[in-house]
């Protein structure tokens, strides 16, 4: 007999609010090396998550 699916554990449970949004969604696709670096943000601190850091990232050069 198959095993339920781990998406399909949780469907009776009530789940959270979730992140509250910052504003609209925009999706961008980025090489990989770009993405390794977003990722040496976050696990340097620099940055909570990728979001975070392109969040700062953008907002730096904007300010230029």
């Amino acid at each position: 007999m198959p095993q339920p699916h781990a998406r399909d554990a949780d469907k009776g449970r009530e789940r959270g609010p979730g992140q509250p949004p910052i504003g609209p969604v925009v999706k961008a696709h980025l090489p990989p090396a770009m993405i390794e670096q977003l990722d040496r943000m976050v696990s340097d601190g620099t940055a909570d998550s990728r979001a975070d850091a392109i969040r700062q990232l953008l907002a730096q050069g904007l300010e230029k």
